[in-house]
């Protein structure tokens, strides 16, 4: 047994590829020995032959599916990180003026009050 990559995981997925091809070259060859000796499908083969274009449509469209699904998660992921980070600057940003704004009025609130009680006494 060949396992040409270094990673197991790569040699399993390779092996399942290797799979499909073979099952999908097999159902192909099946169907095209029919019309290559110019022979109708009856019906006891009809139901076989729709049953394999269900099987090879399933093959052919999942690995398009999985990577659409996965472009899908990172473009949602991307946009919940920079949402987040937008709104932890706004909020950073708000609480920085706000406590500014509240020392500032203190400071000036403590400083009329030093005078007003200093000029009382």
């Amino acid at each position: 047994m060949t396992q040409p990559f270094r990673d197991g995981i790569a040699n399993t997925v390779e092996t399942i590829s290797l799979l499909f091809i073979l099952l999908l070259g097999m159902m192909n060859m099946f169907f095209a020995s029919f019309v290559s000796l110019a022979v109708k499908l009856n019906d006891h083969f009809s139901s076989w032959w729709k049953a394999c274009q269900v099987v090879e449509i399933a093959i052919l469209c999942s690995v398009p599916f999985v990577f659409g699904l996965l472009l899908v998660i990172f473009i949602v992921s991307q946009v919940c990180r920079l949402s987040y980070h937008i709104v932890s600057q706004v909020c950073r940003l708000l609480y920085h003026l706000w406590v500014c704004s509240s020392s500032c009025c203190r400071n000036q609130d403590e400083e009329i009050r030093s005078l007003l009680s200093a000029s009382a006494s």
